[in-house]
């Protein structure tokens, strides 16, 4: 199974509708969610900054900031 991270903060509006749009999407493709708030971490915190939600899959930064479910199923598929 695919392990995707979402890379978000609380206070974010676009990551949580990136959560949403993960959610429908894992409905048809099932994967592995972690989400990650990069508050926690200085060095993510340095790294993401402003561009979150960031989504790495199998380990790799595959979307970034703008999230849709065809980008989803697209970095899925490949």
């Amino acid at each position: 199974m695919r392990r995707l991270v979402l890379y978000s903060s609380p206070e974010c509006h676009l990551c949580e509708v990136a959560k949403r749009k993960l959610e429908r999407v894992r409905r048809i493709i099932p994967f592995h969610l972690d989400e990650v708030d990069v508050r926690g971490d200085a060095a993510l915190q340095a790294r993401y900054g402003t561009r979150i939600p960031v989504v790495a899959i199998d380990g790799r930064e595959r979307l970034v900031s703008k999230i849709t479910e065809f980008g989803l199923l697209k970095a899925l598929a490949t």
